[in-house]
């Protein structure tokens, strides 16, 4: 879910946002809070780089970091935020996620405003083991992406877990 502020901007602007969810149901161990503000930071930014009536594409996929017929190969969770705005030079692509850049010329209105948001969600996707990234082509859009690995704990409703129990007579949880 979206922060009140980017959804009444692309109610302003007349912005669609459109979903393509994977039907195939994985569990990824992740903080929620986390999560969503990720996507809160890339849907701001792409309502910023949008233009009136143009759409937003959210979509997840299932992919593997190697060979996928090898049930071993560990398997992540993609999800896309897909924006049609004036797209990113190729020379600013490899700082779009550092701190406190900001393009030289601004092709998209509002990306690098406060210097920080990316930066922020690179961290955060890197501290739950995952990888953050962005394809872009000048006057077609940018599709910043990330991907987090899945749990296989939980894929397998077989795989029996040992959980340590929880001591509630002891004083150490302060």
């Amino acid at each position: 879910e979206t922060g009140i502020s980017t959804r009444a901007q692309q109610e302003d602007k007349e912005i669609t946002r459109e979903r393509a969810l994977t039907d195939q149901v994985r569990t990824i161990e992740a903080d929620a809070d986390c999560l969503r503000q990720i996507l809160a930071n890339l849907l701001s930014n792409a309502t910023n780089a949008s233009s009136e009536g143009s759409t937003i594409t959210v979509s997840t996929s299932i992919h593997s970091d190697g060979d996928e017929t090898d049930p071993e190969t560990p398997r992540r969770l993609k999800v896309s935020v897909q924006d049609s705005g004036g797209g990113i030079a190729p020379g600013d692509l490899d700082r779009v996620f550092d701190r406190f850049y900001r393009a030289e010329r601004t092709l998209i209105n509002g990306l690098g405003e406060t210097g920080v948001g990316l930066a922020i969600v690179k961290s955060l996707v890197e501290a739950h083991g995952g990888r953050v990234w962005v394809d872009s082509e000048i006057g077609v859009g940018s599709t910043f992406s990330f991907s987090l690995p899945i749990n296989k704990a939980y894929e397998d409703p077989w795989l029996e877990i040992d959980v340590p129990p929880l001591d509630l007579s002891s004083d150490q949880h302060d």
